[in-house]
């Protein structure tokens, strides 16, 4: 039988378990969204590059940084 202290741990672990897992399903939905912008970005800079705009004119218009530029360069 449970003493009435073995189930308020319980409780305690449990709760604990279900902040854990909401605190984590948070941190993974920011950090897909960051992934995601980086990933569109680096698409828009490579369809630039392929469509002969120069550097300048990319960080210009795109408001990315030269070492954004480069990276994307690296992955065509």
């Amino acid at each position: 039988m449970c003493t009435a202290l073995e189930k308020l741990k319980q409780q305690g672990i449990e709760e604990g378990k279900k902040e854990g897992i909401e605190q984590g399903k948070k941190e993974g939905i920011e950090q897909g969204k960051k992934e995601g912008i980086e990933e569109g970005k680096l698409t828009v800079i490579k369809n630039l590059l392929a469509n002969g705009l120069s550097r300048e004119e990319i960080k210009k218009f795109a408001g990315v940084t030269e070492k954004e530029i480069r990276k994307a360069n690296n992955n065509r």
